[in-house]
């Protein structure tokens, strides 16, 4: 498989430094989106930190990856790869804000694609999103960490009571407000033809539901959708850092095949 990326960013509408921060490696088949939280500089600092950890933890590990990929059918000692990555970035962040003071508090979400041969894993925490069209399916793959999320998963509210609530985006799970986190991973094959969108919710909270982002993700031209999403938001007066990367997925040889042997749900 061959794989291209597009990344954009912007501060948005919220005044201040940019706390988000990707990573894109085409060559390493590696995607990281961080949206960083803590005071003035703090966010930043756990963004960059976070993403840092996570490179110097996969890439010195490239050929044992591909070889895990090889004969690894069910992704489980891939996914706990990505897991250990995750826990890495987590101890890096937290150590980095017991350090230095004006770091104290600080935090990050963090949301990672491995993409290896025909395989993928995800690794995510927080409310940082991963989307992925198949075809003309799209779904989205992470889970946002929130408390909304959380209650609506329990049936307490619905989905417009919760989001009007203070608490709407307040996070269950971060990168680095502890030593350790859960890390939610997902294992799945490849496709000629996938696209993924890594997002800050500065990005996603704007979007008006899912089938607008089909319409963009389904886009000709790829190389154009990570901006247009990333100004789409600002034009809607997005309130936070705005964030897109948008990865694609393709092969020729697969691309040839008949496309009932391509469709397939993730």
């Amino acid at each position: 498989m061959l794989y291209r990326s597009y990344g954009s960013t912007d501060c948005g509408n919220r005044p201040g430094i940019n706390q988000d921060a990707y990573y894109l490696n085409d060559d390493a088949g590696l995607y990281v989106l961080c949206d960083g939280m803590g005071g003035h500089t703090g966010g930043k600092i756990a963004a960059e930190l976070a993403i840092e950890a996570i490179v110097s933890f996969i890439l010195p590990r490239a050929e044992l990856i591909e070889a895990i990929a090889e004969t690894d059918a069910d992704g489980k000692k891939l996914e706990l790869l990505v897991r250990n990555a995750v826990q890495n970035a987590c101890r890096e962040v937290y150590r980095c804000a017991k350090r230095y003071p004006e770091c104290d508090g600080m935090g990050t979400t963090l949301t990672m694609l491995l993409l290896c041969g025909n395989s993928a894993v995800l690794g995510h925490v927080g409310d940082s999103r991963l989307y992925a069209l198949r075809e003309t399916h799209l779904k989205q793959l992470s889970k946002d960490h929130t408390i909304v999320q959380d209650l609506m998963d329990q049936g307490v509210m619905d989905e417009a009571t919760l989001k009007a609530t203070p608490f709407a985006h307040a996070l269950m799970r971060s990168i680095g407000r502890q030593e350790s986190v859960e890390v939610d991973t997902m294992f799945f094959p490849l496709l000629s033809g996938d696209r993924f969108l890594l997002c800050s919710d500065g990005l996603s909270g704007a979007l008006k539901d899912e089938n607008e982002l089909r319409k963009h993700m389904g886009a000709k031209d790829g190389t154009l959708i990570a901006r247009k999403l990333v100004n789409l938001a600002r034009e809607r007066k997005s309130k936070d850092n705005i964030t897109g990367v948008v990865v694609e997925v393709r092969d020729d040889e697969t691309a040839r095949r008949p496309l009932e042997q391509r469709v397939g749900n993730f």
